[in-house]
């Protein structure tokens, strides 16, 4: 845990904006999807990182956060699920 005030790392910066990165994937996708009223994106995306995929051989989402090529891995699972092409 960071003290307040204090700065990030290079890598928890990156990874903190990937984050937010994915955060608003999942917002554009609902709002696309026509059903925006009273869906908390944060909360979807905390449960959702927590929880174990089979498209992900059984890993949690959480465990692809830290690195850039992992939050690629995530976007892409994110867009085949808009698309159905993942359920």
């Amino acid at each position: 845990m960071a003290a307040i005030g204090a700065r990030l790392s290079v890598g928890r910066s990156e990874c903190a904006l990937g984050i937010a990165v994915l955060i608003g994937q999942i917002e554009t996708m609902v709002r696309a999807s026509g059903e925006p009223a009273e869906f908390n994106a944060s909360n979807w995306f905390a449960q959702w990182v927590t929880s174990p995929l089979p498209a992900l051989s059984g890993e949690r989402p959480i465990e692809y956060l830290d690195t850039w090529d992992g939050r690629v891995v995530l976007s892409r699972l994110l867009a085949q699920m808009q698309s159905s092409a993942y359920v």
